[in-house]
């Protein structure tokens, strides 16, 4: 017996009926998977335990002269790159820093500590992408003894750059850039970079 053939139906004869995505799922999870495992790795690079400064990139600018630059400091005077190694001669530890920036209201007390206790280094510290009142407030409340400024002509945005804050450049007493550290440290891998780099 001839059995009946249905014809087929607008549904299976359309290309329109969308097609699930058969991965779509399984790669969500392995992006956020590979994300997660990032940042542990960095949390744990952070860590001050079985610290390396010599494994931890230098930064584009390494190995490279200061960039001169000249600020206003909060107490009136200027602060010029190019004096600083004609005159005082130190290498420099330079953190930029923001009145907004929660991260660098928690280091600035460290790099006090550690300019207090290493008066052969210059400490400076210089305001970006602030304003020069807030900067003010947030100066005074911090209270570090190292001096600090406001780069209102966005002076080292231009010769130093930066993904974010804070950013801390350390610069032998050759003026040579030795590295860029980017992000928060605590005194103890400061103290590492210091000894790696400066001392």
């Amino acid at each position: 017996m001839d059995q009946e053939v249905s014809p087929p139906t607008a549904a299976s004869d359309s290309h329109e009926v969308p097609l699930r995505p058969r991965f779509g799922r399984l790669t969500a999870i392995f992006i956020v998977v590979i994300i997660g495992g990032l940042l542990v790795i960095s949390a744990l690079d952070n860590e001050t335990q079985g610290f390396e400064p010599g494994s931890v990139p230098r930064g584009a600018l390494a190995r490279q002269a200061a960039p001169n630059i000249s600020i206003t400091m909060l107490d009136g005077t200027t602060f010029s790159m190019a004096e600083h190694f004609e005159s005082d001669g130190r290498p420099l530890v330079m953190n930029l820093w923001a009145s907004w920036c929660i991260p660098c209201r928690e280091e600035m007390p460290a790099f006090d500590e550690l300019a207090i206790a290493n008066p052969d280094i210059a400490f400076v510290g210089f305001a970006v992408d602030d304003q020069r009142n807030a900067s003010e407030e947030f100066a005074a409340e911090i209270g570090v003894s190292y001096p600090l400024g406001v780069d209102e002509e966005r002076a080292i945005a231009a010769r130093y750059p930066y993904v974010g804050l804070p950013t801390t450049y350390l610069i032998d007493a050759d003026g040579i850039i030795s590295r860029q550290i980017q992000g928060q440290v605590s005194k103890e891998q400061l103290d590492a970079y210091l000894d790696f780099d400066l001392r």
